[in-house]
């Protein structure tokens, strides 16, 4: 792995550690996202995470969403934000950021917000 694929990882990892997702959408991350994204070895095995996987390990959860991000972005097809709790791209946010009016509003997929109601960060902080 190249030195600035292991600078990525280091990110990402310390925001999975603190339970936060990195906003792609600023300037810099969306280009280091797509760099690991790009240098990843084995796609058929993050291809392969199941829902639960994502769900239990930062690290899956984060590559996983690199993963489609990657093919994403190969097709032309715009990038979502991933969700908080699985990692799934969604055009779908949560309503307790919204209601809150917290920027940027943490993104919350389908199945999620069925299960969970709202992201990790009004979870914790019981919004």
């Amino acid at each position: 792995m190249s030195a600035s694929t292991l600078e990525i990882l280091h990110v990402l990892e310390a925001h999975a550690q603190a339970e936060t997702m990195v906003d792609y959408r600023q300037p810099g991350e969306k280009e280091a996202a797509m760099r690991l994204a790009a240098d990843c070895p084995t796609p058929l095995v993050i291809s392969a995470a199941t829902r639960k996987q994502r769900l239990a390990n930062p690290a899956v959860r984060a590559a996983y969403s690199l993963w489609i991000w990657q093919s994403q972005i190969e097709k032309g097809i715009p990038v979502l934000s991933a969700c908080s709790w699985c990692g799934l791209p969604t055009g779908y946010w949560c309503d307790g950021c919204e209601l809150r009016g917290q920027r940027p509003m943490l993104a919350i997929c389908k199945d999620c917000e069925h299960e969970k109601s709202v992201c990790k960060t009004c979870l914790a902080q019981r919004r």
